[in-house]
């Protein structure tokens, strides 16, 4: 009886050898980025840009590079058809396409879990991605790169990754200044910061960001061209504007939900922004400005004092900073008023 107990415990112990373990080995790519991408009719306008502007060769490249790529529908959200593909000159193409271009693999694992890590692009600018951290990461495997969703993660190729973009990323202006004097939707919010002696700061190292008041605000409070060359701007407080932009400041929109700030119950103070002449307040409903003289609170009621502003065309990088269109004046112009 004891033999044959011996006897089974010896072929169990040799059939456990035979047993083929799991191998924890990753698996091998062996498909190249640009085989990936000619392969796939979603990236034929990111794939037709590579090719004109000659960066097409870090697809095959030996070398390792995380292809930040927009496919079609992308280009098309962004304002983007391959007729203005066409239309675009060589080196201002080439200046966006390397902007969506890393050296390096970073596939999602190796992104830390933060808020505008940067990372230097193929064309040499800085670009920002943003890890929610907790407890904001309540979605597995969500990035932003300055401050737009990734809506495909780890498209893994032999040498790269690939992350497919919603939307085209937009090349840095030189300046949060130069954006403003540019665009033309926020023209009579440049000359106020011009007129009240703040944009020229905006050219400066910064950063800095700045919430942008459209034109459409001023005509709903009856303010024209006219009425901004004849102001006086010492019948007004400076922080009728000043508290517009924040300083030292980097965020992109989508942060204040990435980040922690964002979460707050109660015993927790939402997050806030010490102003000049101010504190600027960030909740669900959007910024709130309370001036450090609660006297004027008490005269008028913050509910008189300003109205909360949201956002309505957000995310414009510049090399110093970002600009955030929105909606509304953090205080009314009657409110500042020096009587």
């Amino acid at each position: 009886m004891k033999a044959y107990q011996t006897l089974i415990t010896i072929c169990l112990l040799l059939s456990a050898g035979c047993i083929k373990m799991e191998d924890d080995a990753p698996v091998k790519v062996e498909r190249q980025l640009g085989v990936i991408l000619q392969n796939n009719y979603a990236f034929s306008m990111f794939y037709s840009a590579l090719q004109r502007t000659g960066l097409d060769t870090v697809t095959t490249s030996q070398e390792q590079y995380t292809l930040l790529a927009p496919d079609n529908d992308a280009f098309i959200l962004s304002g983007i058809d391959e007729d203005s593909l066409r239309r675009m000159s060589d080196a201002a193409l080439k200046q966006l396409i390397g902007y969506h271009i890393i050296k390096g693999n970073y596939p999602f694992s190796s992104l830390p879990q933060t808020i505008d890590f940067p990372f230097t692009s193929l064309e040499g600018t800085v670009l920002y991605a943003s890890v929610p951290m907790a407890p904001n990461s309540w979605e597995p495997s969500r990035i932003h790169f300055n401050g737009l969703n990734v809506k495909k993660l780890d498209i893994m190729a032999a040498n790269g990754v690939i992350h497919a973009m919603e939307r085209v990323l937009r090349y840095p202006a030189p300046t949060v200044k130069q954006w403003l004097e540019n665009a033309p939707r926020y023209s009579r919010f440049a000359a106020s910061l011009r007129k009240f002696g703040l944009l020229d700061t905006l050219a400066g190292t910064g950063p800095f960001v700045v919430l942008a008041l459209p034109n459409e605000v001023f005509d709903r409070y009856g303010i024209d061209d006219a009425m901004l060359e004849t102001i006086d701007t010492t019948t007004y407080k400076k922080l009728l504007f000043n508290n517009y932009t924040l300083s030292p400041r980097r965020f992109f929109w989508s942060d204040l939900g990435d980040a922690p700030i964002s979460q707050y119950g109660a015993g927790v103070m939402p997050p806030v922004f010490l102003q000049p002449d101010a504190v600027l307040e960030y909740t669900f409903e959007g910024f709130r400005v309370f001036p450090y003289n609660f006297k004027e609170l008490q005269q008028l009621g913050w509910w008189e004092y300003g109205e909360p502003v949201k956002d309505s065309d957000t995310d414009y990088p510049a090399l110093n900073g970002v600009v955030h269109g929105v909606s509304g004046v953090l205080v009314y112009p009657d409110s500042a008023r020096i009587n």
